[in-house]
């Protein structure tokens, strides 16, 4: 069965998905439509990037994302098919594919109808995504480009002692995640002790659990989560409100 992912800015209440959804739907009745999420903070591609990165490779190959965050045509891109991991990328050519997909290998098509357009995702987004449902050459639509608007993701820096990363993303229960991963992590670790500070010296972590309920409620946890990312955060309650901290603070690990 053939699978179409939605990830907006749209926020739940409005109907633009559903718009999107009766276009797809209008010409494949059978597709499987599967929103990836439709909160992403408005025009956030930091944050649409997180999401898409972290669920995109488990889907099935020929699955196709229409990725609708800030995506009206910019004065010098315009919007971009690109296919990588067996999959298939739709959105515009805004650094965003390149945060997902940075290390990937990519074909990269500039859609010819690409233009200025206050709905792109229904004008321009859902008329790639039934081409390609067809089965009908990519190059019919598009053109072949080199590469795509670049944005680099934030990456961890460290020293003999010391990992400094940065919040990446907070998620609805408070957790937050840096952009501190494991492979860094025992890299610089080197079976020595550490102390973990989220975003200031008062709060400090000294050793790592495995789950959420590791620690009693209401106590302070860290973890690598499933991507393998230093997750932070209080059993039973939203970190991120308590100690006031937000995305791109820094997160720093001292080892001793």
């Amino acid at each position: 069965m053939a699978i179409v992912t939605l990830t907006t800015d749209w926020q739940n209440q409005d109907y633009y998905a559903a718009i999107v959804k009766a276009g797809l739907l209008s010409s494949f009745p059978d597709l499987q439509i599967v929103d990836i999420s439709h909160s992403i903070p408005h025009f956030n591609i930091l944050n649409a990037s997180f999401v898409v990165a972290n669920v995109f490779s488990r889907f099935p190959e020929n699955t196709i994302h229409l990725i609708c965050v800030d995506s009206e045509k910019k004065k010098n891109t315009g919007h971009v098919l690109v296919k990588s991991c067996n999959q298939y990328f739709i959105s515009a050519d805004n650094g965003i594919l390149t945060l997902i997909l940075y290390d990937k290998d990519k074909e990269i098509y500039e859609l010819k109808n690409s233009r200025e357009s206050i709905f792109p995702a229904i004008e321009i987004f859902v008329p790639a995504a039934i081409h390609i449902l067809q089965k009908k050459d990519i190059k019919e639509i598009a053109l072949r480009k080199e590469e795509l608007y670049t944005m680099y993701p934030y990456l961890a820096n460290y020293s003999e002692n010391t990992i400094e990363g940065q919040v990446i993303y907070i998620d609805s229960y408070g957790n937050i995640i840096s952009n501190i991963d494991i492979a860094l992590f025992e890299q610089v670790r080197k079976s020595r002790n550490f102390t973990i500070y989220p975003g200031t010296n008062y709060y400090k972590i000294k050793e790592l659990s495995k789950s959420y309920n590791s620690v009693d409620p209401g106590e302070m946890t860290a973890f690598f989560n499933s991507a393998n990312l230093l997750e932070i955060a209080i059993n039973k309650g939203k970190l991120a409100e308590l100690i006031n901290i937000s995305i791109q603070q820094t997160i720093r690990i001292i080892f001793s």
